[in-house]
């Protein structure tokens, strides 16, 4: 790699880890740039998860010394979003570069909208979690594993709304949630990938360096009105990297 995009790794990995703790979408950011000094798509894929991994470490630590990880308590969506991720990672080996760049370019065009509209804002936290919702739960925890295994960008976004809408957690919780399954899904997804030499790990490392740095900022941040004009940068940086892979795509 050339020093400039040493550089120029390590700070957008910076800025994806910071957006990755304190909300999400940090990879709508972090896989583009892989595509584009690059890699091929399925291996852009695998190698952005290293950085993943190590920046949801860095964070379960960081508030692991704060509060308790619950563990046990939201054992069924760790666990259904872990069984969904393998799935969804040996589906992704099977598709052509093309069709991965597609779907990601679609994929951060629907993540807009999560920027733009926050469904989180108005919650009831009064209804019971009965049975049959907890059943559906435990599905779209699957669903959501199978699109981290498969894609994984912008999976903060559905993690954060399935934890707040339907299992009524706090923001803090939903926040400790998506990160665990993010860094369970990734890490298992990693693993598939590794196993059938898709991961470029000197690239890895060196967005994985600028992550958890971020993560460690990120960890202490806490949003507010003063966040808002990050939402409008990433808004406009997401918009003209799915505009230009799409023009790449079909010309």
């Amino acid at each position: 790699m050339a020093l400039a995009e040493v550089i120029i790794l390590i700070v957008i990995g910076f800025i994806a880890g910071v957006i990755n703790t304190v909300s999400a979408g940090g990879s709508l950011l972090t896989l583009p740039l892989l595509l584009f000094i690059g890699l091929p798509a399925t291996e852009a894929n695998a190698t952005n998860r290293v950085a993943i991994v190590a920046q949801s470490i860095t964070s379960i630590i960081t508030f692991k010394r704060k509060q308790s990880l619950q563990l046990r308590k939201n054992a069924t969506i760790y666990l259904t979003s872990a069984f969904g991720a393998i799935f969804g990672a040996f589906s992704a080996l099977s598709i052509s570069d093309r069709t991965f760049i597609f779907i990601l370019a679609l994929t951060m065009v629907t993540s807009i909208l999560f920027l733009i509209w926050n469904p989180l804002k108005a919650v009831n936290r009064t209804v019971t979690l009965t049975p049959f919702m907890a059943f559906i739960g435990g599905a779209l925890s699957m669903g959501i594993g199978f699109y981290s295994g498969f894609i994984q960008v912008g999976v903060g976004f559905y993690i954060m709304i399935l934890a707040i809408l339907l299992y009524k957690k706090s923001f803090a919780e939903a926040t400790l949630i998506k990160i665990i399954v993010a860094g369970v899904s990734v890490s298992l997804s990693l693993f598939i990938y590794a196993a059938n030499g898709q991961v470029n790990w000197l690239v890895g490392i060196v967005l994985a360096l600028g992550n958890m740095a971020g993560a460690l900022v990120g960890s202490r941040i806490v949003l507010g009105k003063q966040t808002k004009w990050i939402r409008i940068v990433l808004i406009c940086t997401i918009l003209l990297m799915a505009v230009r892979l799409l023009f790449e795509l079909y010309t």
